[in-house]
């Protein structure tokens, strides 16, 4: 006989939400509302879920400015420009002032992320025919960069 997994949680208190919150933000920093959605996943009530999530943030051990920041640093180390961090931040419901402060907190230089991220992928060498060039800057677009950003970045030569 195999007993099924029940689709419902079973209720948490708020003692046990605690502890799961606790749990949770030890292994990484969260957002306001991902952190609120994992008790609620868990079993937690909407109105302990945001009590709890109110004493985290009470004792500092929950920061959306803390989490903003620590996303904007991974995003700019996996060479993402400004329209795909943009992008992230809107899907981790982080909100865009946060992402405005922690850009002037951090002196981003865009110009200088994108021409980082191109080296990176394709070192410092000219593409001989158009068809590479155009791939080159398709994949800065990808990565979130704008026009000028890409242009700089495929047409700056370090000397």
């Amino acid at each position: 006989m195999v007993l099924l997994k029940s689709e419902q949680p079973e209720p948490l208190d708020e003692k046990a939400a605690w502890q799961l919150a606790l749990s949770l933000l030890a292994r990484q920093e969260l957002s306001a509302a991902a952190l609120q959605q994992k008790l609620q996943q868990k079993g937690a009530p909407l109105q302990i879920a945001a009590t709890v999530l109110a004493r985290c943030q009470q004792d500092n051990l929950q920061s959306d400015q803390r989490y903003a920041g620590m996303l904007l640093r991974h995003c700019l180390q996996k060479g993402q420009g400004l329209l795909l961090i943009r992008q992230v931040f809107h899907e981790k419901a982080v909100s865009k002032e946060l992402l405005a402060a922690e850009i002037e907190e951090q002196q981003v230089d865009w110009f200088a992320q994108a021409r980082s991220c191109y080296l990176r992928k394709f070192g410092d060498t000219m593409p001989t025919e158009q068809k590479e060039q155009l791939k080159r800057k398709a994949y800065l677009s990808r990565k979130g960069f704008t026009y000028e950003q890409i242009r700089f970045a495929t047409e700056h030569q370090d000397y």
